[in-house]
């Protein structure tokens, strides 16, 4: 399987992975058109990259304010322990 076939199935697939392990050995290619048609592929898996990026940050995102009820949450019960035991 030639370069490029391997690109658009990771594209397809949205495999970021496979997509940087590919644009990091970047191979030489023949002719314009194949180059063209690189250019345009690796602005596609740029677009997933980025869709990615995005995707984390929100989970991240909602992770973090996940933890910080968790732990408000603690604090008031920790407070409520305490205020019976005075």
């Amino acid at each position: 399987m030639d370069w490029i076939k391997e690109l658009k199935i990771a594209i397809v697939e949205e495999d970021e992975e496979k997509i940087y392990n590919l644009i990091s050995n970047l191979p030489e290619f023949n002719s314009l058109e194949e180059a063209n048609t690189v250019m345009a592929l690796m602005q596609e898996a740029y677009k997933i990259i980025l869709k990615k990026m995005n995707e984390t940050k929100q989970v991240m995102q909602k992770l973090k304010t996940s933890k910080s009820f968790l732990e408000s949450d603690r604090i008031k019960n920790i407070h409520k322990l305490l205020d019976k035991s005075l």
